[in-house]
């Protein structure tokens, strides 16, 4: 009788610890980290949309831009493209670390999530400006659950914050998350915002 009892207890107690153990390997996101963009060997780089996403990316009047309809001013955001020499675009894949999620999610995570960014500046020689930063996760509406409820959890959560700033070094693509206690602003030093290349060279240099 003992025997039995101790046995039913242990076996409780292992069982216990396997649904923990899962459930830590296979939590929810708690961030994602992006390390390091795949652009040695470019020589150009763009911004373009994707066919069948210009609904999703649909242009819009950037704050305090002109009324002018022959002259508009758009805030836009896309994914990061290779130039080959040919004209052909290849996407620009990322090196990507996930906290608080070490099982299927954060794999598929590694290998699909994106980011689309509304311009890239160049800043001296040796850098680049990756601006207004968002996630995201081509093809999310046909995941599988419990995949596409955690990613969609993440991600409405990331777009009530704000935007994010990354430098990239253009000689091995490291990434860079640039804050504004580490000397980021999108205002240059004469009070108004950076809008055009010119804006970067002396001022965010």
């Amino acid at each position: 009788m003992k025997t039995k009892f101790f046995f039913g207890i242990f076996v409780t107690i292992v069982t216990l610890c396997v649904c923990s153990c899962e459930s830590e390997r296979d939590g929810h996101i708690k961030e994602i980290k992006f390390r390091k963009a795949d652009i040695v060997g470019a020589t150009t780089l763009a911004l373009a949309s994707e066919s069948g996403e210009q609904a999703a990316n649909a242009p819009h009047k950037a704050k305090g831009s002109s009324n002018d309809e022959e002259d508009p001013s758009y805030s836009v955001s896309n994914p990061l493209y290779k130039v080959s020499e040919d004209g052909t675009l290849v996407e620009v894949t990322y090196v990507i670390e996930v906290d608080g999620d070490d099982g299927e999610t954060a794999k598929q995570v590694e290998a699909n999530m994106r980011l689309v960014m509304e311009y890239v500046y160049a800043v001296g020689n040796d850098w680049l400006w990756l601006v207004n930063c968002r996630y995201d996760y081509p093809g999310i509406e046909d995941a599988e659950e419990p995949l596409r409820g955690k990613i969609l959890e993440f991600l409405n959560k990331r777009k009530e914050e704000r935007p994010l700033n990354f430098l990239v070094r253009k000689s091995d693509g490291a990434l860079f998350n640039w804050k504004s206690d580490e000397g980021f602003s999108s205002i240059n030093p004469y009070g108004s915002a950076i809008r055009e290349p010119s804006d970067v060279i002396g001022q965010v240099e």
